[in-house]
């Protein structure tokens, strides 16, 4: 016995299964949402002249793959699609983590 101390035979089925589950002795899940998908666009600013890369951001939604220069400032600028997949995992203090588990290009 866990507890010797402890009349379980005086405590309710609630007060048992809350007790069990606070010592661990319950198999729990969290709750995990897989497969979510979301299409994202990654644009990546370099400029020509200098070698360097301004700036990279993802974006939500759609884009297409293409590349646009501006002659006066010398950036090139390259949008390119993908597809973010991931799990979303809610713990007991509605604590959420998201995985990622694939990117692909459409």
């Amino acid at each position: 016995m866990i507890f010797p101390h402890i009349p379980f035979q005086k405590l309710s089925h609630l007060h048992l299964l809350l007790l069990i589950s606070r010592i661990g002795g319950v198999n729990r899940m969290s709750c995990i949402i897989t497969g979510l998908t979301q299409p994202l666009c990654l644009t990546l600013v370099y400029n020509v002249s200098s070698g360097i890369l301004i700036s990279s951001t993802v974006d939500c939604g759609e884009c297409t793959l293409e590349t646009e220069f501006d002659y006066t400032s010398k950036n090139l600028v390259i949008r390119v699609p993908f597809t973010g997949e991931g799990t979303l995992i809610f713990n007991d203090k509605f604590q959420a983590s998201c995985v990622t588990t694939n990117l692909t290009q459409p």
